[in-house]
């Protein structure tokens, strides 16, 4: 399962999945936290320090937000697609 990070800051919305963050922004957005990742902490590492960060409450005036996508088969659309069960604890 990828999860949506939902990161705002300063007025401006982004949704991206964590898998897609680079090492960088996942170390951006962790610095905000009071998780501190070792030097040798994969990337991998890093998107689970995030993923739990992501569960907490709002941080140096940002809030980071983890958003679980789920696949939605019976989506009633037409098209098929996307359903996002939203996974936000604040």
């Amino acid at each position: 399962t990828d999860y949506m990070v939902l990161v705002l800051e300063g007025g401006v919305a982004r949704l991206t999945p964590i898998s897609q963050l680079e090492e960088e922004e996942i170390k951006r957005q962790l610095s905000k936290t009071e998780f501190e990742p070792s030097d040798g902490a994969t990337k991998r590492d890093l998107q689970r320090m995030l993923h739990r960060a992501c569960r907490m409450e709002e941080v140096s005036g940002n809030y980071v937000l983890l958003i679980e996508e789920v696949e939605a088969e019976d989506v009633e659309n037409g098209e098929g697609g996307t359903a996002r069960g939203e996974e936000i604890r604040m």
